[in-house]
């Protein structure tokens, strides 16, 4: 009996030292672990070359970020191409036909407008509020049997969203967020350091119309060259 009262002690004491971190402390730790606020705010540009596997598919993804301004996403499916993007004041789409789409640039419903605008803000606990981003802490939890803080994040503009930050890493170990009406749950790992920066390698999705999506970071360039050109919609198809 005495050691369970330890034990319950001991738990209390900790899930109380984890809700004791303020919002501020536990985003400049998070800051720390990714690299650092004055290396994050050099970074410009984004390239990631991923490969999803979904639904038994392995698909080649290409993601292009200005951070800040605009994003694309171009992968291959089956034969054809899908297309996300946003140029900084319009999102739009190329949905395969075999997808349900048309084939041709469209511009997206404003709700699935909402998580393309979130991703050209990689680093969305970075100078967030000059930004206008709300934070609110919610009560820790454990994300793989380890110990996580617990935010809100509300971005000025985009989706509102739910992230678990690991305790001893710092690291974003969880995501939560709405994807087209539909609740998506995130597990990152196997972070890497690329230019200074930590980058999650390895991504982990569940999905109630697509199943569970794993992506697969195989490189990602910093500060390149991008064409603003690639994120404008076209008046045609994209051949």
């Amino acid at each position: 009996m005495k050691k369970v009262i330890l034990f319950v002690s001991v738990l209390t004491l900790s899930m109380g030292a984890l809700s004791a971190q303020s919002v501020e402390q536990i985003v400049a730790k998070h800051l720390r672990a990714i690299g650092g606020t004055e290396k994050l705010r050099q970074i410009k540009s984004i390239v990631m070359d991923n490969t999803v596997k979904v639904q038994g598919l392995d698909i080649e993804n290409s993601t292009a970020i200005l951070v800040g301004k605009a994003m694309r996403s171009d992968s291959r499916i089956m034969g054809n191409e899908l297309v996300q993007a946003f140029d900084g004041v319009t999102s739009w789409a190329i949905t395969p036909v075999v997808m349900g789409g048309s084939g041709e640039p469209q511009v997206m419903t404003a709700e699935m407008a909402k998580s393309i605008i979130t991703q050209i803000d990689p680093f969305p606990l970075l100078d967030y509020i000059e930004k206008g981003t709300g934070l609110e802490l919610l009560p820790p939890e454990q994300i793989n049997n380890r110990d996580a803080y617990h935010l809100r994040i509300s971005p000025n503009g985009g989706a509102e969203s739910e992230i678990w930050v690991d305790v001893y890493s710092g690291l974003i170990s969880k995501l939560k967020t709405i994807q087209n009406g539909q609740e998506a749950e995130m597990f990152f790992s196997n972070y890497a350091v690329i230019g200074g920066i930590t980058f999650a390698m390895n991504m982990e999705m569940s999905n109630p119309m697509a199943g569970v999506i794993t992506v697969n970071t195989k490189a990602v360039k910093l500060n390149i060259a991008v064409d603003d050109l690639i994120f404008k919609m076209p008046t045609t198809k994209i051949k």
